[in-house]
């Protein structure tokens, strides 16, 4: 049974208890969402947004967080750095899982298949935001970088975001995740890291949290939210100013280094 933080009296509580037992707050989806905090137990140690310079400004001065839809990412043809035409699927069948019969004559193996199948999503994700993080049981690279440099390949991005203070992001998200809930415009939001798959033999269940490993350079942390009322149009999220909890760089200036010295681990960014 995963535990979660009560919103009004911060003690931890079942994530399934439709009401805190210590204070009597009730419960609604945006509560039970996956602290920004941790990953199935991993601590996240920094969360970073690579994105154009006027967004940047409008994450941290305005608190706007902008959400595509996720079809807007099956079909980025000019962006291969976003394009996921696997965006969201539930099931993947490889071949050596499919078979064609026809009057009980099998004709030929078939697949790899891609099924989405909504009784089977849990999430019901219409919108998708993004960050990138490092975790504290994440092997220190090779080359002594935090992230892989192929972040600096994506597409019109000149600046990053580094949210220094993850508790007090992680409460004022949960705060107007909730304001919007309780005002019927979204449903169902849930935010986690995502999990990578070898696709070209993975057969299984997946999710909106599921991405192929050709992506897992990016080390992705996403909120999705469902606001079927939006389906096609972004969405946006106000969080208020954090320009208290987050520093802006140019990303011509990310050192992109892990330093270690005698008395630990040190992110140059």
């Amino acid at each position: 049974m995963a535990l979660i933080m009560c919103p009004e009296c911060n003690k931890q509580i079942s994530e399934t208890a439709s009401s805190c037992p210590n204070c009597g707050y009730q419960l609604i989806d945006g509560d039970r969402a996956i602290s920004m905090i941790k990953s199935d137990g991993d601590r996240i140690l920094v969360a970073v947004k690579f994105s154009k310079s006027e967004h940047i400004t409008s994450l941290q001065k305005k608190g706007v967080i902008y959400m595509n839809t996720v079809s807007y990412f099956k079909q980025l043809d000019n962006d291969k750095q976003r394009m996921d035409k696997n965006e969201n699927y539930t099931r993947i069948l490889q071949s050596n899982r499919t078979t064609l019969k026809v009057n009980n004559d099998l004709i030929y193996t078939v697949g790899p298949i891609h099924v989405y199948d909504p009784a089977e999503d849990e999430y019901q994700a219409t919108h998708i935001f993004c960050l990138s993080c490092l975790c504290e049981n994440d092997r220190i690279r090779d080359d002594n970088k935090i992230f892989d440099d192929r972040v600096r390949e994506f597409k019109d991005v000149d600046t990053m975001l580094i949210i220094t203070n993850l508790t007090e992001m992680d409460s004022r998200l949960r705060n107007a995740l909730r304001k919007l809930e309780s005002e019927g415009l979204i449903m169902k939001p849930n935010y986690d890291r995502v999990k990578y798959k070898d696709f070209s033999s993975y057969s299984g269940v997946c999710d909106i949290f599921t991405k192929s490993n050709c992506y897992e350079y990016q080390k992705e942390w996403r909120l999705t939210v469902s606001s079927p009322k939006n389906r096609e149009m972004p969405f946006r999220i106000n969080v208020g100013n954090i320009e208290d909890i987050s520093r802006a760089l140019p990303l011509k200036d990310f050192k992109n280094k892990v330093e270690i010295t005698k008395d630990g681990v040190m992110l140059v960014f």
